[in-house]
């Protein structure tokens, strides 16, 4: 009895041709006879990988559970596959020697599984290790963003420093030339008196007028020398105020260079890990 054609594509095709196929047989279907069926009921040709592939997937799914170990290379276990094909196919075979060669086939996965294992575990402890690598790099990188985040608020107040130093040394230079100007205005005035004074006044007077004139050319020169010393140590103040900045400025510019090595670094342990985490052997 002819069973109605499903209409499927791909590999669900495959499958139910390998299904029906293990079941009917009894056996683990060989590839050709798979390909041959798929192309008689479905109109497609597969691959070989393809079906090989699906057949693997149906022979896990039909065997009992815990019967199918995880983790077997495939060449090991198509040799099995192949073996119990044979025994199935070929009852006249000697089944002492066939049991011999499955026994040490059997011998061979369990080594392959150990050292399959073994390169997991290493595997493991060396992504571990890149972890722990990773883990202080960021840490560290961390530490310097913190530190380069401080710098900058250190740079900002010496900034607001300088510009505060700025402004006093304006209103400094301001004040003493309000003061200069009235001090010339007064002594012009006073001067202007005196000689008016001196038209009129005697000799004796002319010594006092002399006298008043000298008071008034040394609180001149007084404020000339305040007003100068004021500024010199405005200029002092805003010489140490800008080095400090400098200062602060290559500090914060070394910084920016470890923050970015760290960053480079981190990059490169980030690329290590995927690359790590790609070539990890996966079943175990």
């Amino acid at each position: 009895m002819d069973i109605e054609k499903p209409k499927l594509k791909g590999r669900l095709a495959i499958k139910d041709v390998a299904t029906r196929l293990f079941y009917r047989a009894g056996v683990y279907p060989k590839v050709a006879a798979v390909s041959e069926r798929v192309k008689a009921e479905y109109d497609f040709t597969p691959s070989a990988t393809v079906v090989l592939e699906v057949l693997q997937e149906v022979w896990k799914a039909e065997n009992a559970a815990g019967q199918q170990p995880t983790g077997i290379p495939r060449d090991i276990q198509l040799q099995v596959n192949t073996l119990v094909q044979s025994i199935r196919d070929h009852a006249f075979v000697d089944v002492a020697g066939e049991v011999s060669d499955l026994r040490a086939l059997i011998n061979d996965l369990e080594e392959a599984n150990s050292k399959l294992k073994s390169s997991v575990l290493k595997t493991e402890s060396l992504a571990e290790a890149l972890r722990t690598e990773r883990d202080q790099a960021i840490a560290a990188r961390q530490s310097l963003e913190s530190e380069l985040i401080t710098c900058r608020s250190q740079l900002r107040e010496l900034q607001a420093e300088v510009d505060r130093l700025k402004a006093r040394e304006e209103e400094i230079s301001r004040e003493a030339s309000e003061r200069l100007l009235e001090v010339q205005r007064n002594a012009a005035a006073k001067v202007h008196s005196l000689e008016e004074r001196l038209r009129t006044a005697d000799e004796v007077r002319l010594a006092d007028v002399a006298r008043e004139r000298e008071i008034v050319e040394a609180t001149r020169r007084r404020l000339y020398l305040e007003t100068d010393q004021i500024r010199q140590t405005n200029i002092a103040e805003l010489i140490r105020a800008k080095e400090a900045l400098e200062g602060a400025q290559r500090h914060v510019e070394i910084l920016t260079r470890q923050n970015n090595s760290l960053r480079e670094a981190n990059g490169n342990l980030r690329d290590r890990l995927a690359e790590n985490d790609v070539q990890a052997p996966r079943g175990i």
